[in-house]
């Protein structure tokens, strides 16, 4: 059993955001093995103590940061970016909208003709063999 104090928690933590700050430290589980404990503490520290809980959200932001600069600067393999930010920051290829889809209420977009457009659409038929199409017949007549 770890005996660890809240302080040494903190301590921790602010050491964990040291840590993340080194241009290479990326990879939260070797911070774990560098301080001489299982990386599973981590979660269980997050939950007996808020500061280390809201600092370490903090560190796996840089760390996502990281692999996505690395990514893009092409110093690491961009598969291995993908699969790291895959299992580390819950990206995913698509978003799965099917739970919406089953709630969403279904739409029906109905068009009505307008006056004017039915106005049209008559003169349209009426002049098709002329040469023009007059669609201010009423105010002409007027």
């Amino acid at each position: 059993m770890d005996n660890r104090t809240n302080k040494d928690i903190e301590k921790l933590a602010d050491e964990l955001i040291e840590w993340f700050k080194e241009k290479d430290n990326v990879y939260l589980k070797n911070f774990a093995v560098l301080k001489g404990f299982p990386a599973s503490d981590i979660s269980k520290y997050a939950k007996r103590n808020k500061y280390f809980e809201e600092t370490l959200a903090l560190a796996k932001d840089i760390q996502e940061g990281k692999l996505v600069q690395k990514g893009l600067k092409n110093e690491v393999s961009s598969a291995f970016v993908i699969f790291m930010l895959k299992n580390t920051a819950g990206w995913r290829d698509r978003f799965d909208d099917s739970s919406e889809k089953q709630n969403a209420p279904s739409i029906k977009l109905v068009l009505k003709e307008t006056k004017a457009e039915k106005r049209i659409s008559k003169s349209k038929k009426k002049n098709k063999n002329k040469g023009q199409l007059n669609i201010f017949k009423d105010d002409a007549e007027a």
